[in-house]
Protein backbone atom coordinates (compact mmCIF):
# COMPACT_ATOMS: atom_id res chain seq x y z
CA UNK A 1 0.00 0.00 0.00
CA UNK A 2 1.74 3.15 -1.29
CA UNK A 3 2.06 5.87 0.97
CA UNK A 4 3.34 8.57 -0.90
CA UNK A 5 4.18 12.40 1.23
CA UNK A 6 1.90 14.92 0.12
CA UNK A 7 3.42 17.58 -1.72
CA UNK A 8 1.90 20.80 -2.83
CA UNK A 9 0.72 19.64 -6.18
CA UNK A 10 -1.26 16.93 -4.54
CA UNK A 11 -3.10 20.12 -2.40
CA UNK A 12 -6.45 20.44 -4.81
CA UNK A 13 -7.19 16.72 -4.49
CA UNK A 14 -6.86 16.67 -0.15
CA UNK A 15 -9.05 19.38 -0.39
CA UNK A 16 -11.64 17.67 -2.78
CA UNK A 17 -11.30 14.95 -0.98
CA UNK A 18 -11.63 16.58 2.49
CA UNK A 19 -14.76 18.77 0.53
CA UNK A 20 -16.27 15.35 -0.53
CA UNK A 21 -16.69 13.96 2.34
CA UNK A 22 -17.91 17.32 4.79
CA UNK A 23 -20.21 17.85 1.75
CA UNK A 24 -22.12 13.87 3.01
CA UNK A 25 -21.36 14.70 6.60
CA UNK A 26 -23.33 17.72 6.98
CA UNK A 27 -25.79 17.33 4.19
CA UNK A 28 -24.89 20.28 2.60
CA UNK A 29 -25.66 18.56 -1.05
CA UNK A 30 -28.72 20.77 -1.71
CA UNK A 31 -27.28 23.99 -0.29
CA UNK A 32 -26.03 26.98 -2.10
CA UNK A 33 -22.97 26.74 -3.50
CA UNK A 34 -21.10 29.73 -2.15
CA UNK A 35 -22.64 29.25 1.28
CA UNK A 36 -21.24 25.29 0.70
CA UNK A 37 -17.58 26.50 -0.55
CA UNK A 38 -17.46 28.93 2.52
CA UNK A 39 -18.49 26.87 5.22
CA UNK A 40 -16.20 24.05 3.98
CA UNK A 41 -12.84 26.36 3.52
CA UNK A 42 -13.61 27.35 6.96
CA UNK A 43 -13.24 23.46 8.27
CA UNK A 44 -10.58 22.87 6.59
CA UNK A 45 -8.28 25.84 7.34
CA UNK A 46 -9.62 25.29 11.03
CA UNK A 47 -9.05 21.78 10.81
CA UNK A 48 -5.30 22.40 9.15
CA UNK A 49 -4.06 24.90 11.74
CA UNK A 50 -5.38 22.77 14.67
CA UNK A 51 -3.54 19.92 13.47
CA UNK A 52 -0.22 21.84 12.87
CA UNK A 53 -0.40 23.54 16.27
CA UNK A 54 -1.52 20.07 18.10
CA UNK A 55 0.79 17.49 16.54
CA UNK A 56 4.71 18.95 15.86
CA UNK A 57 5.68 16.05 14.08
CA UNK A 58 2.54 15.65 12.05
CA UNK A 59 3.42 14.30 8.05
CA UNK A 60 0.40 14.33 5.54
CA UNK A 61 0.25 11.52 2.96
CA UNK A 62 -1.82 10.59 0.05
CA UNK A 63 -2.96 6.90 -0.16
CA UNK A 64 -2.51 5.26 -3.37
CA UNK A 65 -4.06 2.38 -4.83
CA UNK A 66 -3.94 0.66 -8.21
CA UNK A 67 -1.73 3.98 -9.25
CA UNK A 68 -4.83 6.49 -8.21
CA UNK A 69 -4.69 8.74 -5.72
CA UNK A 70 -8.03 7.37 -3.11
CA UNK A 71 -7.55 9.08 -0.01
CA UNK A 72 -5.13 10.67 3.25
CA UNK A 73 -3.50 9.98 5.86
CA UNK A 74 -2.14 12.35 8.67
CA UNK A 75 0.34 10.51 11.63
CA UNK A 76 2.18 11.86 14.47
CA UNK A 77 5.25 10.40 14.77
CA UNK A 78 7.41 10.66 17.94
CA UNK A 79 9.60 8.74 19.31
CA UNK A 80 7.13 7.32 21.57
CA UNK A 81 4.52 6.37 19.49
CA UNK A 82 2.52 6.47 16.20
CA UNK A 83 -0.78 8.36 16.07
CA UNK A 84 -2.60 8.52 13.37
CA UNK A 85 -4.21 11.91 13.29
CA UNK A 86 -6.72 11.66 10.23
CA UNK A 87 -7.24 9.29 7.60
CA UNK A 88 -10.05 9.50 4.88
CA UNK A 89 -10.39 7.15 1.91
CA UNK A 90 -12.80 8.41 -0.82
CA UNK A 91 -16.26 7.19 -1.20
CA UNK A 92 -15.73 5.14 -4.46
CA UNK A 93 -12.73 3.10 -3.13
CA UNK A 94 -14.36 2.16 0.98
CA UNK A 95 -14.59 -1.58 1.82
CA UNK A 96 -11.77 -2.44 -0.94
CA UNK A 97 -9.35 -3.70 1.83
CA UNK A 98 -7.45 -0.63 1.52
CA UNK A 99 -8.09 0.71 4.91
CA UNK A 100 -6.62 -3.11 6.40
CA UNK A 101 -4.17 -3.28 3.86
CA UNK A 102 -2.73 0.28 4.94
CA UNK A 103 -3.39 0.00 9.21
CA UNK A 104 -1.48 -3.38 8.53
CA UNK A 105 1.27 -1.47 6.85
CA UNK A 106 1.41 0.84 10.17
CA UNK A 107 1.35 -1.87 12.33
CA UNK A 108 4.38 -3.37 11.06
CA UNK A 109 6.17 0.06 10.91
CA UNK A 110 5.16 0.08 14.91
CA UNK A 111 5.99 -3.63 15.55
CA UNK A 112 9.78 -2.57 13.91
CA UNK A 113 10.21 0.91 15.99
CA UNK A 114 8.70 -1.14 19.44
CA UNK A 115 5.90 1.64 20.13
CA UNK A 116 1.86 1.70 20.19
CA UNK A 117 -0.24 2.77 16.94
CA UNK A 118 -2.97 4.81 18.65
CA UNK A 119 -5.85 7.03 16.93
CA UNK A 120 -9.34 8.36 18.00
CA UNK A 121 -12.22 7.74 16.94
CA UNK A 122 -15.72 9.30 16.99
CA UNK A 123 -18.28 7.18 19.04
CA UNK A 124 -20.84 5.26 16.17
CA UNK A 125 -18.10 6.06 13.63
CA UNK A 126 -18.27 2.44 11.82
CA UNK A 127 -14.72 2.21 11.30
CA UNK A 128 -14.21 1.45 14.68
CA UNK A 129 -15.09 -1.91 14.24
CA UNK A 130 -12.05 -2.32 11.43
CA UNK A 131 -9.78 -1.00 14.57
CA UNK A 132 -11.55 -3.52 16.64
CA UNK A 133 -10.78 -6.39 14.07
CA UNK A 134 -7.48 -5.33 13.79
CA UNK A 135 -6.74 -5.88 17.58
CA UNK A 136 -6.67 -2.14 18.50
CA UNK A 137 -8.39 -2.02 22.30
CA UNK A 138 -9.64 0.94 24.10
CA UNK A 139 -7.42 2.49 26.48
CA UNK A 140 -9.87 5.89 27.26
CA UNK A 141 -13.02 7.23 26.19
CA UNK A 142 -15.33 10.58 26.32
CA UNK A 143 -18.41 10.92 25.39
CA UNK A 144 -17.57 11.84 21.67
CA UNK A 145 -13.94 9.73 21.17
CA UNK A 146 -12.45 7.01 21.70
CA UNK A 147 -8.95 6.11 21.94
CA UNK A 148 -7.74 3.09 20.78
CA UNK A 149 -4.14 1.74 20.35
CA UNK A 150 -2.48 -1.42 18.60
CA UNK A 151 0.27 -2.75 20.96
CA UNK A 152 3.73 -4.39 19.05
CA UNK A 153 3.20 -7.32 20.94
CA UNK A 154 -0.14 -8.46 19.15
CA UNK A 155 1.14 -8.39 15.39
CA UNK A 156 1.58 -11.57 14.77
CA UNK A 157 -1.91 -12.27 15.42
CA UNK A 158 -3.05 -9.56 13.31
CA UNK A 159 -1.38 -10.50 10.34
CA UNK A 160 -3.24 -13.86 10.18
CA UNK A 161 -6.60 -12.27 10.37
Amino acid sequence: MPLKAATEQDASFLFELFEAQKTAELGLENVDSHFKNSIITMQWNSKNQSYLHSFPNLNTFVIWYEEQAVGSCMIDYTSQEIHIIDILISSNFRNLGIGTLLFKQLQLEAQQQKIPLRLQVAIGNPAQRLYERLEFKTYQSDQVYVSMEWMPSSFQSTLSS
